[in-house]
């Protein structure tokens, strides 16, 4: 009987997961079927396939594709233009873009769900999948708005850092290393006591073998940032996001070839008045075999040679040679607090807003006046006066925020109310 009884219990947990499996099906059928029928080619404006992953045992994970043909309506560019949206059960879902089409490249492992949704709660649950389609709804709008805001930006010269990373967030070394044609990725050994804030340095490179492991880290070098991993023990193709850091803000430095003991080190610079140095050394895996006859592969890791060096400093400082901040009018690097404009507010609390909100405020508002000037001398287009009405409804919530934040200057509240009279003006017009 009890034999019977687990049998049935197997069986019954297939059946559930065959359920599940069906429902999610049926739910990826409808998602595809939603945006993909059309009955002109020239008007197709996104094409969404969907898949489960099964890379983790027992979680629910669904994989959509988006794919804007570069002879969309909505595609600004001349390049198909492909994103992607893992939901992962019980986790915040995590939306990359797959390929090149604007510089700085997208294609670099960062996050878009929350810029594209402005939603900050919302975990997906494999059982809601009704408010999974909602979330699908407001990605796929926000992609667009995104290509608008990106060719926006090429427009009026504003660079702003879209998307975000996750600190502790263990990351699959190969979606980095799938846009390898701009994304550098090297292997070193950490010499000091690890990736600390502290300009200590401990040069003593002879530690154990055992201590090997510990010491070793990734580096990822793209267009916008300098990203520091270390590896998965069990797994070396996962590594976890211990730092990130601007590429601006990093230096390679290697003495000299002739010197007796060559040291290097990447400097970052955190601030005008902190820096810190990392003392490390480059390494790479090398195959070989134990003997001709068993052909038994090995592999170990070995320094590389000074040429070696030199190509990851140039990888550095050809990137950060082309990201010249003198080719624009504005960067922003930090747009969490962007869409505050669309945060649901609860009037019952009392409102406060930190010096760091209050300074992205300020460059939200040179943005806003920006596009503000660039589309007025456009008044006369189609659907101008929308655009202009919009951007002055973010003008006016930011401008508001900072004259009612509660450390104010009485100066700078006198600047804003000035905008706002001024924009409102503009609007009356």
């Amino acid at each position: 009987m009890e034999t019977n009884n687990i049998s049935s219990n197997e069986s019954d947990d297939k059946n559930i997961i065959i359920d599940s499996e069906t429902i999610i099906h049926s739910f990826i059928h409808k998602i595809k079927s939603k945006y993909n029928n059309t009955e002109n080619s020239d008007d197709i404006n996104i094409n969404v396939n969907g898949k489960i992953l099964y890379y983790i045992n027992d979680v629910t994970i669904i994989l959509f594709t988006y794919i804007i043909p570069k002879n969309s309506i909505k595609n600004k560019f001349e390049k198909d233009i492909i994103f992607s949206s893992e939901f992962i059960d019980k986790k915040v879902p995590y939306v990359k873009a797959l390929s090149n089409f604007v510089y700085p490249t997208l294609f670099d492992g960062r996050n878009f769900f929350h810029f594209l949704t402005s939603n900050y709660k919302y975990i997906f649950e494999s059982e809601k999948l009704d408010d999974c389609e909602e979330i699908i709804d407001k990605i796929i709008n926000g992609i667009y708005k995104l290509l608008n805001s990106l060719k926006e930006n090429l427009e009026v010269k504003v660079l702003i850092y879209y998307g975000d990373y996750s600190l502790n967030h263990e990351y699959l070394i190969n979606d980095f290393l799938m846009n390898q044609t701009i994304i550098n990725f090297f292997r070193i050994y950490d010499l000091t006591n690890g990736f600390s804030n502290s300009s200590n340095t401990n040069t003593n490179s002879s530690k154990s073998n055992s201590n090997k492991i510990d010491n070793l880290k990734y580096v990822i070098i793209t267009e916008l940032y300098f990203l520091i991993f270390e590896p998965n023990k069990e797994n070396k193709s996962y590594g976890k996001l211990i730092q990130i850091y601007n590429i601006k803000d990093v230096n390679i430095i290697i003495k000299s070839k002739e010197s007796e003991n060559k040291t290097y080190f990447i400097k970052i610079n955190k601030d005008t008045n902190n820096s810190f140095l990392i003392n490390f050394k480059l390494i790479h895996k090398q195959y070989h075999t134990e003997n001709k006859q068993s052909q038994i592969i090995n592999n170990e890791d070995i320094e590389c040679d000074y040429d070696d060096y030199l190509k990851f400093k140039n990888a550095l400082d050809v990137k950060k040679e082309k990201l010249n901040y003198r080719n624009y009018l504005l960067v922003i690097k930090n747009v969490k607090n962007m869409g505050a404009v669309d945060e649901k507010r609860d009037f019952s609390k009392k409102k406060f807003i930190s010096q760091n909100r209050c300074n992205d405020y300020k460059k939200y508002i040179e943005y806003y006046e920006i596009l503000y000037d660039y589309y007025k001398g456009k008044k006369n287009e189609e659907n101008v006066k929308n655009k202009l009405k919009d951007i002055f409804s973010k003008l006016t919530f930011f401008c508001v925020e900072l004259i009612t934040f509660k450390d104010s200057d009485p100066k700078e509240n006198f600047i804003y109310k000035s905008k706002l009279e001024k924009y409102s003006k503009y609007c009356m017009e």
